[in-house]
């Protein structure tokens, strides 16, 4: 109890690692003994470096792992996009507030580019539709559980064989007002859904060869969201305030 700590035997004691579990007198104890061997503080330090191993590298391994994925998510979402702008056109069409240069009229969906891309099933879909841009008879009429009427000059999607027909005469889902350019695609899949099999007024023809189409095999590549939305902007259409419009005169194609 009266024995006094030198300076250096008091480094010695503070620089010693004392693992868990371990009490505080024993290494004390073993620092005053004239025969401690140098192996003990050895041994010391290797259980330390043990001891960090294995709470530390399973930390890094987790922050090393995480990174990759994350720069792994980054490369597949950088490949997803440059192939979505392959389809797209060269110029970017963006959404305009200016109404003065709408044009109004109407043109069949079908491009001469589908039957190199789509299968024959949605080239025959897309030859039974047309855009055309709102009438204020329209614009009166046509709902379709909208919560507000298409303005004048918006651009639709309807059916070419029923279009004769008077607004309370059409089946349902005569025609679609896609919102954006993005929403075409899944807007003629709704109009097919719900109204292709409904028009008494579409060729039989049509109809069975859809049917038979339908049971094969699709041709893959090309018939998503992105084509659709650059076969529309061949046709001139674009994204104004209130939805699609006719940045060209469709007349001229």
């Amino acid at each position: 109890r009266n024995k006094t700590l030198d300076d250096d035997k008091f480094v010695k004691l503070s620089n010693t690692y004392i693992p868990p579990g371990k009490f505080l007198c024993r290494k004390v104890s073993s620092i005053f003994n004239e025969d401690t061997s140098e192996t003990d503080d050895s041994s010391v330090l290797s259980s330390r470096s043990d001891f960090d191993d294995y709470y530390h590298e399973p930390n890094t391994q987790k922050r090393k792992r995480r990174f990759e994925e994350y720069s792994d998510h980054k490369i597949n979402a950088q490949r997803r996009k440059r192939r979505m702008e392959d389809y797209e056109s060269d110029s970017t069409v963006e959404k305009s507030s200016d109404t003065s240069n709408m044009f109004h009229g109407n043109i069949l969906v079908a491009i001469p580019d589908d039957s190199n891309i789509l299968t024959e099933s949605r080239c025959i879909v897309r030859s039974q539709i047309e855009f055309f841009s709102a009438t204020k008879e329209d614009a009166r009429a046509i709902k379709n559980g909208r919560s507000k009427l298409p303005e004048v000059g918006q651009v639709g999607i309807r059916c070419i064989h029923c279009k004769h027909l008077c607004h309370q005469m059409r089946p349902i889902r005569a025609a679609v007002f896609p919102s954006s350019l993005d929403q075409i695609y899944m807007a003629v899949k709704n109009w097919q859904h719900f109204h292709f099999s409904v028009c008494i007024e579409i060729p039989q023809e049509f109809r069975e060869k859809i049917v038979t189409l339908s049971t094969k095999r699709k041709r893959a590549g090309g018939s998503g969201r992105a084509y659709w939305v650059c076969a529309a902007k061949k046709l001139g259409i674009m994204e104004y305030k209130h939805g699609l419009c006719f940045g060209k005169d469709p007349n001229t194609f």
